[in-house]
């Protein structure tokens, strides 16, 4: 397993790959991703997937656009912690800085939510996305 988590094979993808792509579509690459790395997470997905939460709150649907960290002040950032019921999640969220005239505040919107079993196998999936999207 440390060999998945100190090198990986899979060449990183630079932001100018992401732009123009889905949530859906990138969730999907990072799934291929894991399988071709040997790791077999229990669900890749869209953070939100009802079409009537709202997006801001409960994250960025399958169809929204993959956001580009070049924006003002954005960037990725990915997580593991324990899920609700079982397992292990690890969260790949989009964090930036709203600028609201009295100074501002960061903001945070959940992307891709990738379910595992086990914390090894969270922790592993974590080092997989950071290399691959870059993140770091």
């Amino acid at each position: 397993m440390s060999e998945v988590l100190e090198e990986s094979e899979l060449p990183a993808v630079g932001e100018s790959a992401l732009r123009g792509k889905t949530v859906g579509e990138v969730a999907k690459y990072i799934a291929q991703a894991l399988q071709a790395a040997g790791l077999e997470p229990e669900s890749v997905s869209a953070a939100n997937v009802s079409p009537s939460l709202h997006g801001t709150f409960f994250g960025a649907r399958d169809s929204s656009y993959w956001p580009i960290g070049s924006q003002s002040r954005r960037r990725s950032s990915v997580s593991v912690r324990r899920d609700r019921s079982e397992g292990w999640r690890v969260s790949i969220d989009t964090v930036w800085f709203q600028d609201d005239g009295d100074g501002g505040h960061m903001r945070t919107q959940p992307l891709v939510i990738i379910r595992t079993m086990t914390r090894s196998d969270g922790w592993a999936v974590a080092a997989v996305v950071s290399n691959l999207l870059d993140i770091g």
